[in-house]
């Protein structure tokens, strides 16, 4: 063979390699466009649930909230926890763990099958990243606004986690330091206002505050703070080892605050509340908690701050003769008296009724509010009715305990 002839060969194979590469090659981009192609077919694009929900018309929403309350309520009057826990989002531990604890915590009380639960949806309110808040009323009287969430064509009792309820931000006065959320934006001046109030009050009624700042933290939801105590509308907690007072205050709008009158709203409730635990406050902070050992003296004089009207639930007590005593000298352990008043088997807000009356008592019968820490700063001297009550009003335990009763029935309720 000619070396002409075999660089021909030569040439043309190398011309058959490179049409098979460069046809390789096309082969390979067109079966690699293809495969992304039905790989961006089968992966879902993300669905905006803001989108989602506003495309919803108001009625359908409501119809479905509706079929969830309705469930919420069989629940609880069936003592069915599975069917509770089906129409709770599932996907917020926190949460779900609230709503299952406060359903077991009725089901174990007296309450349980004594009342028949349902709801009515009023109206609802579309909020933030798909979430509905709704307007529940029962009887027409009571409310409650709670957050719902659609999952898979259900909506379902929710409410924002921890991070979707926004970075919180700090704000000062003269007497708080404020910890505010930016999903409650729209509430937050409001309360803060009513905490501003209730400081007042409280000056107004004791003649001090603290000097102590607290912190106040108005939490939109519990998953906000999952160590707070949800059971109330808001609470004191004193401080310790550098940290500061708090005071903790659940949103109105919250699943943890629970019902309001839904004709007077949920301020005059929450003011009052606020007034009772800063009353704690300042009774710890600017007056030494005086009446330290006495366990009534405290939530009475919160209540009486307040302004509460609690002491009306004396009344059913008094014709037979049921008062709690202030001491219970029948037995040595376990006593179930006023001074023990934590520690009570039973009638806890009858406790707390009498506790304010006798402030009131105090108060009106004995020198006012002076007369009120003049026993109280006795009774840490002296450790005993008996020598506290002659120190400051010059009678004995037994003269006080029959002039507040002979009070209650004669004149507090004959007012």
């Amino acid at each position: 063979m000619t070396l002409i002839k075999i660089k021909r060969i030569f040439i043309i194979g190398a011309l058959v390699l490179s049409i098979f590469a460069l046809t390789a090659c096309s082969l390979f981009t067109s079966l690699s466009s293809t495969v992304s192609n039905i790989l961006r077919l089968a992966t879902p694009t993300p669905v905006d649930p803001v989108a989602v929900v506003a495309a919803i018309p108001d009625d359908e929403i409501i119809a479905g909230i509706q079929d969830t309350v309705d469930s919420y309520a069989q629940a609880y009057n069936n003592n069915d926890l599975e069917l509770l826990q089906s129409i709770t989002d599932a996907e917020n531990l926190p949460f779900k763990r609230l709503v299952s604890n406060r359903f077991s915590d009725f089901q174990k009380s007296i309450y349980a099958g004594q009342y028949s639960y349902y709801f009515d949806v009023d109206s609802i309110q579309r909020m933030p990243l798909g979430f509905v808040q709704a307007h529940l009323l029962t009887d027409g009287t009571t409310a409650h606004d709670w957050l719902f969430r659609l999952v898979n064509g259900k909506w379902l009792l929710s409410e924002p986690t921890e991070a979707q309820f926004g970075q919180p931000t700090k704000k000062e006065t003269d007497h708080f330091t404020y910890l505010l959320y930016p999903w409650n934006d729209a509430m937050n001046e409001e309360i803060m206002a009513l905490m501003e109030n209730a400081a007042n009050k409280v000056k107004e009624v004791l003649g001090a505050l603290p000097a102590e700042k607290a912190d106040v933290e108005i939490l939109p939801g519990y998953s906000a703070d999952p160590f707070a105590d949800p059971n109330s509308l808001a609470y004191f907690q004193a401080g310790g080892n550098g940290e500061p007072d708090k005071m903790v205050i659940f949103s109105p709008n919250s699943f943890s605050f629970g019902w309001y009158d839904e004709e007077t709203g949920w301020k005059p409730d929450l003011e009052a509340t606020l007034v009772h635990e800063y009353t704690h406050m300042t009774h710890l902070r600017a007056f030494d908690k005086a009446g330290k050992l006495l366990d009534w003296f405290s939530e009475g004089l919160a209540e009486f701050v307040s302004g509460s009207q609690r002491y009306y639930e004396i009344q059913n007590a008094l014709e037979p003769d049921q008062l709690i005593p202030i001491v219970d000298k029948t037995v040595s352990i376990n006593q179930q008296d006023l001074g023990h008043i934590y520690l009570l088997d039973s009638n806890i807000s009858l406790a707390y009724a009498e506790a304010e009356s006798l402030i009131m008592f105090i108060n009106e019968k004995y020198g006012g509010i002076e007369g009120v820490w003049a026993f109280a700063r006795a009774h840490d001297e002296y450790q005993d009715y008996d020598k506290a009550l002659m120190a400051t009003f010059n009678i004995d335990y037994a003269t006080f305990d029959q002039q507040w009763r002979d009070w209650l029935k004669n004149e507090l309720f004959a007012k």
